[in-house]
């Protein structure tokens, strides 16, 4: 698997409706096909036969809670419930990792507090009558899983713009909101209960940094990148009403649970370890 943001260029407007130009289909296609389906009703189809083919196995069209074997690929189109009332969608995710052997226990335990603030901030912001739509993919053959999430929320610059004053419009929204207690100013302002720390989008940043996998971030036409060669903002030709975000884990990284929190801890000035657990 390559570390490419031009997955998120492969999808043009044709007639109104949705082409996807890819070779390769991956979850970040899927998510996005199966959300024009559902939240537009306009029509999604993949321009290449072997995509089209592989992606009707993926089920994009209509996502299910069922595994799907196509030779080496595993993959999970998960269709999420309408709201976000404990972790065990979460857990199918995870399951996937830990009946592989992938990763180690502790780096287990840290991705999947991750997963739980991910999924709470997508139910947070998003359209509760079309909840997000969820899709995993784990190629045997390859270092890494990719995880990809999509929603038809309020976007991350209306976000910003309910907790910043004179928020910078012309800066990239999806790296803003990966800083350091961004996402918890959201999160106090949340409609929904939760347990989780509101440190969502902060926490998956330093986890794919530690990682050495990759996160892609976008909300309208910005997009926020960071893989092993860097960080990088891209600007999407299309507006994407709502979010998606694009998780590249590499299972061949792990990361120390007590050290990673016990960094966050520091980094966000006296933040008690213990809030974490």
């Amino acid at each position: 698997m390559t570390f490419s943001s031009e997955d998120l260029n492969e999808f043009k407007i044709k007639d109104n409706d949705l082409v996807c130009t890819t070779n390769f289909v991956k979850p970040v296609h899927v998510v996005m096909m199966s959300a024009i389906h559902s939240y537009s009703g306009r029509s999604a189809t993949f321009s290449k036969s072997r995509s089209a083919e592989y992606a009707y196995n993926m089920f994009y069209h209509k996502p299910l809670d069922i595994d799907t074997i196509d030779g080496l690929n595993h993959s999970k189109a998960i269709k999420l419930r309408n709201q976000f009332d404990d972790d065990s969608q979460v857990i199918k995710i995870m399951n996937i990792f830990e009946q592989n052997n992938y990763l180690d226990a502790e780096t287990n335990d840290v991705l999947q507090i991750i997963l739980a603030e991910i999924f709470q901030n997508f139910y947070a912001h998003a359209d509760y009558e079309q909840p997000p739509i969820c899709c995993v993919q784990d190629w045997k053959t390859s270092d890494f899983i990719e995880i990809a999430i999509a929603d038809k929320g309020i976007g991350i610059n209306q976000s910003l713009k309910e907790v910043l004053k004179d928020y910078p419009e012309s800066t990239n929204a999806c790296r803003i909101a990966c800083d350091n207690g961004i996402s918890c100013s959201l999160n106090k302002e949340s409609k929904i209960g939760t347990k989780h720390s509101g440190y969502g989008l902060y926490f998956t940043k330093r986890f794919i940094e530690e990682n050495e996998g990759g996160l892609y971030l976008f909300s309208k036409d910005s997009c926020y990148v960071n893989i092993p060669t860097g960080e990088s903002d891209v600007i999407l030709p299309y507006q994407w009403v709502g979010t998606v975000i694009r998780l590249v884990i590499n299972k061949n990284k792990c990361v120390h649970s007590e050290t990673f929190f016990k960094a966050i801890s520091r980094e966000q000035e006296g933040d008690s370890y213990d809030e974490f657990f």
